[in-house]
């Protein structure tokens, strides 16, 4: 049962209440996590083997960090969907968020645009390597999603060289548990740390003092279990000053004395786990990894039969009489002497022991083993490697189909992923005074991060090809008129200009490169006043060179002078 969290009222007091509960809720959230350990551990031994451990203490989990395996399909294949994921959704070289609001025409207001212009460039900024590590610590993250099925990253402010950090926990080393809409809002971790490394973090005064003393003394040997829990806070009072005015609260304890050795309150959510897909009622959830672990299984038992195969057949195990002259006599090795094989009387003395006459798996089931691991990675939509003949179509019809098969995990992914981390940064840059303060017209209007990765940009994909056929249509069946005003009037039912702008965004074209309606509608003025001016001139011109004929005609029509 999980008790309301309450905020503790003494740091280091050995016995709290609360380190208590909170000891007894991660016991309690982690039989959740207990249901799927065999699971996770299976597929982290075969997809991400650093990952292991599910089923282990914290203290002995290192000893999981084994490679047994025998072929590296698996962790490559894993790997270039990780690495597909990072480049479509927050790759640094793109811009791939813009902050906005909901309502359309008001972003398009001067002030509001020139100040969610402000609010993006400076939040991109500081997912930048020299004020986070946002970037290396999204890889990691968006490997643990596809392949484990859930990934954790805590966002906070810095305590060292960078201002803010971004960590990405092991999901072996976390539990967390959904509220009533099936989102993640409690989250423990569990760290063990020795003496030393548990006054530095948390300062010696906040220790018990029986931990105390040893970090005194610089104890570096035994560890410490501690959990640090993220909830939201029931204390929480809107328009109270310090922990209690905090929607959230960050509560550390330690498992020697039972006591709470940090507390600290948050505005935000700082905690994001996305999930790759979620069934039943347990939250966690399952990936790739587990979709494709009985063919990774095979892949792995085939190869290495194969390989134990192959080595039995070129180094076959030998019978011999067993006795120690043999015995110390044998050098097995191509083209040596082995003196002692036959006896005097010319009998074989050792003789190989066969045990196949061939592989016992054929070349071509361990292929095929293969490409059912690559195609449940998606790896021959994701590499066009070794490839040639590829038109452009055919290219892009490659992407968007890659595209269409991960569109609904990575709409969860930023839904309960990147998300949460803009809404906690925004939150922690404002609070910071790294924004102006917003023009008067967004008042009450709530703030929305529009993502523009390449994968929000391939969401949208379809509604460019739409507009584009629309306009190619149009444009043919407006050419097929012999008359000029019915392909005028063929124009008159489509809006060209808001045509663009539906291809602009679903092309990701930068926003500068669009002039504001107030800039089209100056240009339009300036052509048309221009026009007016130059068919005055026209007129004026043609009513000159009438004027001049005229005179030359009447000057014709005269006699001439001084006759009669």
């Amino acid at each position: 049962m999980n008790a309301p969290v309450r905020l503790s009222a003494s740091i280091g007091s050995e016995g709290s209440a609360l380190a208590k509960q909170i000891f007894a809720r991660y016991e309690e959230m982690k039989s959740d996590r207990n249901g799927r350990a065999q699971e996770l551990d299976a597929v982290a031994r075969i997809y991400r083997p650093q990952r292991q451990g599910f089923s282990s203490s914290g203290e002995k989990r290192d000893a999981w960090n084994l490679h047994e395996l025998f072929n590296s399909t698996t962790l490559v294949a894993a790997g270039n969907l990780t690495s597909s994921l990072y480049s479509t959704l927050c790759n640094p070289a793109n811009d791939w968020f813009q902050a906005t609001t909901l309502d359309k025409d008001l972003a398009e207001w001067h002030s509001v645009k020139e100040w969610l212009d402000i609010v993006s460039r400076r939040m991109l900024a500081s997912f930048s390597p020299a004020v986070s590590n946002f970037y290396s610590s999204a890889v990691t993250w968006l490997a643990d999603v596809p392949i484990l099925g859930t990934g954790f990253m805590i966002s906070d402010e810095g305590r060292g060289r960078k201002k803010l950090i971004d960590t990405c926990i092991s999901p072996a080393d976390a539990v967390f548990s959904v509220d009533a809409d099936g989102m993640a809002d409690e989250l423990i971790v569990e760290r063990w740390l020795n003496p030393v490394q548990a006054a530095r973090y948390y300062g010696p005064e906040a220790l018990p003092p029986k931990l105390r003393e040893r970090a005194a003394s610089g104890k570096t040997d035994g560890r410490t279990r501690f959990l640090q829990a993220m909830q939201p806070n029931d204390d929480f009072t809107p328009g109270r000053l310090g922990t209690k005015g905090m929607p959230f609260v960050s509560t550390h304890v330690s498992e020697e004395g039972q006591a709470v050795v940090r507390q600290g309150g948050m505005r935000e959510q700082p905690f994001a786990v996305p999930r790759w897909d979620v069934d039943g009622s347990n939250p966690w959830g399952r990936g790739l990894g587990y979709l494709t672990l009985a063919s990774g299984r095979k892949l792995q038992a085939m190869s290495r039969d194969n390989l134990t195969a192959g080595a039995l057949a070129a180094r076959p195990p030998i019978g011999t009489t067993g006795t120690r002259a043999v015995k110390e006599g044998m050098k097995m090795a191509p083209g040596a002497f082995l003196h002692g094989a036959v006896s005097h009387q010319g009998q074989q003395l050792m003789r190989p022991i066969i045990t196949s006459n061939g592989l016992p798996i054929s070349a071509d089931m361990e292929r095929q083993a293969k490409e059912e691991v690559e195609n449940g990675w998606h790896a021959q939509l994701l590499t066009l490697v070794g490839r040639t003949g590829l038109g452009n179509l055919e290219v892009i019809e490659r992407m968007e189909e890659r595209l269409r098969l991960q569109a609904p995990y990575l709409g969860r992914t930023q839904t309960e992923g990147l998300s949460v981390l803009l809404e906690r940064r925004f939150g922690l840059l404002f609070r910071a005074g790294q924004f102006p303060p917003p023009p008067k017209e967004m008042a009450g209007q709530p703030l929305d991060m529009r993502f523009t990765s390449v994968a929000a940009l391939a969401q949208r994909a379809q509604e460019g090809v739409a507009a584009a056929r629309l306009l190619e249509d149009t444009y043919k069946l407006a050419g097929s008129q012999s008359d000029p005003s019915a392909a005028a009037e063929i124009w008159d039912n489509v809006d060209t200009d808001r045509a663009l702008g539906v291809l602009a965004e679903a092309r990701g074209a930068p926003t500068v490169m669009l002039r504001s309606p107030e800039a089209v509608a100056a240009r339009r003025e300036q052509r048309a006043q221009a026009a007016a001016q130059q068919q005055q001139m026209a007129m004026a011109q043609q009513l000159a060179a009438t004027g001049k004929d005229a005179a030359s005609a009447m000057a014709q029509m005269m006699p001439p002078e001084g006759g009669m």
